[in-house]
């Protein structure tokens, strides 16, 4: 078995960027098309692949035609299925309608098999956490999803779960969360959240972080001052004889800077 796919995450596009906070929507009007930066990075590297999978916050808050665009310039540009796990910042009925394109899916939990390959979108946003919870509901559905620990998986969701990545608090998960994930066969977990990328290990499971395509910060944590920059970035992946290897994708350009402010 060989498989081929793209993980890129973070996009949020929007037509006019008129909802959320307006210190982060001034910077991201400076910012370039998040799709002319993913199709800047892929040209004249183009590789085919077996899926896409996109790690949430797709939209700024969109609307159904703008996740549909979002879809649509995909599915042409990749020629190859599509595949997604809703964020934070999107709008998670919006994404259902026209990401999806399905009338509801409640809760959301998709489940894809290519090659005899299992790619499970696992929605880890929640109205109340904005850095992500997975409840014992959702624990309930995942065991039952991985209860086959012969195929090869991989997870993906918006949410990083490793505290020791970045200043931003992880996913709020249980420790039945993190026994479910040892017991499978997942032979990756792949997040976006945190606009940096990352690799490393989430309880002897292989675990990747992609960059944005959107905008990348930096800062020392909370009540200081935080810096954005356009420096966008994906991560392809080939899992053969039961190996998954990477090759990341990387803006060649120096970071821009965008805008700096406070974050509380």
């Amino acid at each position: 078995m060989k498989v081929n796919f793209l993980h890129i995450s973070d996009v949020h596009y929007s037509t006019n960027y008129d909802k959320g906070n307006p210190n982060f929507l001034r910077m991201m009007k400076k910012m370039p098309s998040p799709l002319y930066q993913l199709q800047k990075l892929i040209d004249g590297n183009k590789e085919k692949f077996d899926f896409v999978v996109v790690t949430g916050d797709i939209c700024e808050f969109g609307t159904k035609e703008e996740y549909a665009y979002v879809y649509n310039w995909l599915k042409k540009y990749f020629d190859c299925p599509i595949f997604a796990a809703c964020g934070n910042h999107d709008s998670k009925q919006e994404f259902i309608h026209g990401f999806l394109g399905v009338d509801e899916l409640d809760p959301l939990f998709e489940e894809h098999i290519c090659k005899g390959f299992r790619v499970i979108c696992f929605d880890t946003s929640d109205p109340i956490e904005q850095d992500g919870f997975i409840s014992e509901a959702t624990c309930d559905l995942l065991e039952k999803k991985l209860a086959d620990k012969q195929m090869p998986t991989i997870l993906i969701t918006h949410h990083h779960l490793d505290p020791d990545q970045f200043c931003i608090p992880t996913a709020k998960y249980s420790d039945r969360f993190r026994k479910i994930i040892a017991d499978s066969s997942i032979v990756g977990i792949l997040n976006g959240h945190t606009h940096h990328l990352t690799e490393g290990k989430f309880e002897g499971k292989n675990y990747y972080t992609s960059g944005s395509l959107s905008f990348v910060g930096e800062s020392e944590g909370a009540g200081t001052m935080v810096y954005f920059y356009t420096h966008p970035s994906a991560e392809s992946f080939v899992f053969e004889d039961g190996v998954l290897t990477k090759k990341v994708y990387e803006d060649k350009d120096e970071p821009k800077l965008l805008d700096q402010f406070f974050v509380q």
